[in-house]
């Protein structure tokens, strides 16, 4: 009993360190296995052996002490899913221990099912690393944690300093840690939070980056985690086997990186989202999954042309697309006029002789599209391309502002000429009334 202000109540007793040890064994089954309260192990300890105890005492021991963990947050949760499919493509089982307790497939099955309420969610949490011997693999995440600021839902305006800031965590922290990013950036792109000129150029940006180029295996292990068994097939007219999920938000980051890839010239990033999309066996798919990749890989070597990455436009080229196919954009010329704004005369030849292009009567289409399409130029000649050659006349017609043009007499000695702006005087002055030719190739 004591009299220093207690009012009589009875102090637990000390109990030692060896003596909590000597029950570790059975107080672990009991709480993590049988999953029992403090007071319910209390109550079955004192019946079993005598060992006596309050329930403070217990929380205390198993918390602090012990360290046994019986929730896992989804923090833990994603990263565990995510070491376990690093081991598989590894070849090797994996065994997941938390506190000391060995966590089978079905209960995590469980846990993720309670801790997630959407598919997106599985992949927004950050994936931390941990040393300690008990958490091996994760640890708890904060609520200002790093990913939800690449989720915030406000729209970036300086995307290279955007970029930056946010790679320069994670190069300072773990791979795993980059990956978790480009997972959280996918969502945001599928979110389109952003205007599309900041989207692409966080994409290129991504791909220029040191960061990218030191984990890209890291790169090519999320998209092959993610990618199903069977090939993947678009909505159809039906609405059956269409896809779903993160698998919608992982196709469209992939598309886009495709594109960023062309651009910036990034051949191994190209090759391995060849294989990723299927398409270099495109003459065995079927519609309408060929359809949609003809148009992903058509507007990707547009891209490769505007930026002349030559080695990037012959290896698409090379995989067997139909260059008659539209790119992605209705405001953007086919890809025989863009390596004419470019000014690639043996393209040009290899397009109309080897790969089978044909105009597109791009007169038609500029003409009822006039002044959105001087926008897709005015951004072309933002990006500072050295082969911008367009007046500065607003009020010109498309024939005019192009100071390119292919001379059809000469397709057939496989060399098209194009002939400057001072040859194209006269050609020029008749622009307004005479239609581009719209018989290349034939």
């Amino acid at each position: 009993m004591t009299n220093d202000g207690n009012h009589g109540k009875k102090r637990a007793r000390e109990i030692g360190q060896e003596v909590w040890d000597l029950h570790k064994g059975r107080i672990t089954q009991l709480y993590l296995d049988e999953n029992r309260s403090p007071a319910e192990i209390r109550d079955i300890l004192q019946g079993e052996c005598g060992f006596i105890a309050s329930p403070s005492q217990y929380i205390r021991m198993v918390n602090k002490v012990w360290g046994l963990k019986k929730n896992l947050t989804r923090s833990d949760l994603q990263t565990i899913e995510n070491n376990i499919h690093r081991r598989e493509l590894e070849g090797r089982e994996t065994e997941v221990t938390v506190g000391g307790r060995i966590v089978g497939e079905n209960e995590l099955r469980r846990k993720k099912r309670r801790k997630f309420t959407t598919i997106l969610e599985q992949h927004i949490e950050a994936l931390a690393s941990s040393t300690s011997e008990d958490k091996r693999w994760y640890m708890p995440s904060s609520e200002n944690s790093f990913m939800r600021q690449v989720l915030a839902p406000k729209a970036i305006r300086y995307p290279t300093e955007w970029l930056q800031d946010h790679l320069a965590v994670t190069m300072e922290q773990s791979p795993a840690m980059f990956l978790s990013f480009l997972k959280s950036f996918m969502i945001r792109l599928a979110n389109n939070i952003d205007h599309p000129k900041v989207q692409r150029r966080c994409m290129d940006c991504i791909v220029e980056s040191p960061t990218l180029r030191r984990n890209i295996a890291f790169l090519k292990m999320v998209l092959q985690q993610t990618k199903p068994i069977k090939p993947s097939i678009y909505i159809d007219e039906t609405g059956q086997n269409s896809k779903e999920g993160f698998e919608l938000v992982l196709e469209n980051f992939a598309a886009q990186l495709l594109y960023s890839a062309s651009r910036v010239g990034h051949i191994n990033i190209v090759k391995m989202l060849v294989r990723w999309f299927d398409m270099h066996r495109l003459s065995e798919l079927a519609d309408p999954r060929l359809g949609q990749l003809q148009v992903i890989g058509v507007t990707a070597i547009q891209f490769a042309i505007e930026y002349k990455q030559q080695a990037v436009y012959n290896f698409l080229l090379e995989q067997g697309f139909d260059v008659k196919v539209a790119p992605i954009s209705d405001l953007s010329p086919s890809l025989l006029w863009t390596a004419v704004l470019v000014n690639l005369p043996d393209l040009l030849s290899e397009l109309i002789h080897t790969y089978g292009a044909r105009d597109r009567h791009e007169h038609k289409f500029v003409s009822k599209f006039e002044t959105l399409f001087k926008g897709y130029l005015d951004q072309i000649r933002a990006e500072r391309l050295p082969w911008i050659m367009f007046s500065d006349s607003g009020t010109s017609s498309y024939a005019t502002r192009t100071h390119a043009r292919v001379s059809t007499t000469s397709v057939g000695n496989r060399r098209p000429a194009i002939h400057s702006k001072k040859q194209q005087s006269q050609f020029q002055a008749d622009s307004a009334h005479t239609p581009i030719p719209s018989s290349l190739g034939d």
